[in-house]
């Protein structure tokens, strides 16, 4: 006779699953904290992989090549729209761009990142008002999305993120929206 064999849920399953996963992310953890050559070899290993899936180029590389080729054109990406003042359409028409439309200008895959980043107050929020498929949306006039895009270009010179932590890029980008 063999060993009686246990049927196990499907949650009882996961959760055996995942205090293996539990057990083995803390043995690496503790690895990577302690231990600097292995710490290394993971680095160098992620570095190498990012490079494979985008051409052998840094994602700060290619953000910043990426910056650096649509702020001089920037016409070309915007869209005319009515400005509004004190909730009135004034008549006065201005290329703007959305949050939607500018993100992919800025090396960003989706809006989503912009939208953190301006609930974070990492990245001022548009300050202008204008008609859009939404009634009196924010948008960036041409010369504050020429003066982000510049700051963002200074900044994916030495990172491609950009965290709390980098007090001078903040800075600059709402300085940029004077």
């Amino acid at each position: 006779m063999g060993r009686l064999k246990i049927k196990r849920t499907a949650k009882q399953l996961a959760d055996k699953t995942r205090k293996d996963y539990d057990r083995l992310n803390k043995r690496r953890r503790k690895r990577y904290r302690e231990d600097q050559k292995y710490r290394q070899s993971c680095k160098s290993v992620s570095r190498i992989t990012a490079r494979k899936s985008s051409d052998n180029q840094s994602p700060e590389l290619q953000r910043q090549a990426h910056c650096k080729s649509v702020v001089g054109n920037l016409v070309q990406y915007a869209e005319r729209r009515e400005i509004v003042e004190d909730g009135e359409l004034t008549g006065r028409t201005q290329h703007t761009l959305t949050s939607r439309e500018l993100a992919p200008l800025l090396g960003l895959s989706h809006v989503v990142m912009l939208h953190k980043w301006q609930r974070a107050d990492k990245f001022p929020r548009p300050t202008v008002i204008a008609s859009t498929y939404r009634p009196h949306a924010g948008v960036y006039t041409i010369p504050q999305a020429r003066a982000l895009i510049k700051v963002m270009i200074r900044h994916y010179s030495t990172k491609s993120y950009l965290s709390v932590l980098d007090d001078t890029t903040i800075t600059d980008l709402f300085a940029a929206m004077d």
